[in-house]
């Protein structure tokens, strides 16, 4: 029985250390707290002991799992699950810009739209429009017109001129700032030549959305 008594303190001498080094992983992990801490000479109760292992495990299952999943080809990850899975995106995306590219057609003398995008607004604020390409007014052509325009609030861009008539594409470039609503807007590229008859390519069009404040 003494020999028993003699060995409890020395059992609880040994385990002190082990708990200690659980307690350090206090100063890394602000979810891991360790109730109980032992010290040299003090017995180590099984249900302290439990206690420990108890919160040391709900602290790691907590954490965010290692990351188990993959995207195909041509995506990235967007975000990680708790249970490391992934949320994938296509990799070239550009979320808060809307863009149509290599739109075409012939023109005439009555304005006629060329390229379209709908743009949804998350909030009140502003849309950066800009279109860009090449169009002639040839064939007795005497200028180019060229408007940007909000379908959904009846807005137009004041109007780009080209004066320079013949058989040369000319480039042109618009740009123009739209006060918008939440909700989804549709934006137009819209041409036609003053006179005549002619051929317009819009190389880009795109809109990026601009809160009030950030």
């Amino acid at each position: 029985m003494k020999m028993l008594r003699n060995m409890i303190p020395h059992a609880a001498t040994c385990l002190a250390p082990v708990w200690l080094a659980f307690s350090s992983v206090n100063a890394w992990s602000a979810d891991l707290t360790i109730p109980n801490t032992f010290a040299p000479g003090t017995p180590a109760t099984a249900a302290s002991v439990n206690q420990n292992f108890s919160a040391t495990a709900t602290a790691v299952n907590s954490k965010q799992d290692r990351v188990s999943g993959a995207c195909p080809v041509g995506q990235s990850i967007q975000s990680i699950n708790p249970n490391g899975s992934v949320v994938c995106q296509v990799a070239n995306d550009t979320s808060g810009v809307e863009f149509v590219n290599n739109a075409s057609t012939t023109l005439g003398n009555s304005a006629a739209t060329v390229s379209t995008i709908a743009v949804t607004a998350p909030a009140t604020g502003f849309l950066i429009a800009t279109a860009y390409g090449n169009a002639n007014c040839s064939a007795g052509g005497t200028f180019l017109v060229v408007t940007l325009q909000n379908a959904t609030t009846a807005i137009n861009s004041p109007s780009t001129f080209d004066d320079r008539a013949g058989t040369e594409f000319r480039y042109y470039s618009v740009h123009y700032v739209f006060s918008v609503n939440p909700g989804v807007n549709t934006l137009n590229v819209r041409a036609n030549c003053g006179t005549g008859t002619g051929f317009i390519n819009v190389n880009t069009f795109s809109a990026i959305f601009v809160p009030n404040r950030y």
